[in-house]
């Protein structure tokens, strides 16, 4: 069986369809990858970009959620975690009267504090050596588009989806009663 190595014609033509159906004619029995036409058209090169730019887009989007997704999952159980070692004193403290909000603000810094010295710190390094990437040569440039303000933008998203992702142990703990609190979690 012979390798096919793709080789490329450029045609002018003043009629398309009547070049497509001769060229057709002529290369029936050419095998090729079915990904992309044996022809292409300025109109079919314009629908490949797009497709091969919306696979692209696509494959990009499930990776950052799915990423974000683990470390979402990964905050929740880390303040869970924090929650579960202080509960008897979350209990005693929601006996005497401190209030659902000071418990949820006090999360919120730790959430926060937390998300800077871990998630931060990463996205920085890595946003750092992007950018030393991109700006080696004009052709790494062109590669890699990672402009600033989606640099920012993500950072904003990773800071609302893992602190929200943090706080919610607190939140569905203090639904509870301070009794309920204190009963059910007595060890």
């Amino acid at each position: 069986e012979m390798e096919y190595i793709p080789r490329y014609l450029l045609i002018y033509s003043s009629d398309i369809e009547e070049t497509s159906k001769y060229l057709d004619s002529i290369l029936e029995d050419v095998s090729y990858n079915d990904d992309y036409p044996l022809l292409i058209s300025p109109s079919s090169s314009r629908e490949i970009l797009l497709k091969d730019v919306r696979d692209s887009v696509i494959r990009n989007i499930i990776s950052i959620v799915v990423l974000m997704g683990v470390m979402s999952i990964c905050m929740y159980f880390i303040m869970k975690s924090s929650m579960m070692n202080r509960i008897k004193e979350i209990g005693i403290y929601r006996a005497i009267g401190v209030t659902k909000k000071n418990f949820v603000f006090k999360f919120v810094i730790e959430t926060l504090v937390l998300i800077s010295s871990t998630i931060l710190v990463g996205y920085l390094i890595a946003s750092c050596f992007v950018w030393f990437i991109t700006g080696l040569t004009s052709a790494m440039g062109n590669v890699l588009y990672y402009p600033w303000y989606i640099s920012i933008s993500l950072i904003i998203i990773l800071y609302i989806v893992t602190l929200g992702c943090g706080i919610l142990p607190i939140i569905n703990l203090l639904r509870r009663t301070p009794s309920e609190i204190l009963s059910k979690y007595d060890i």
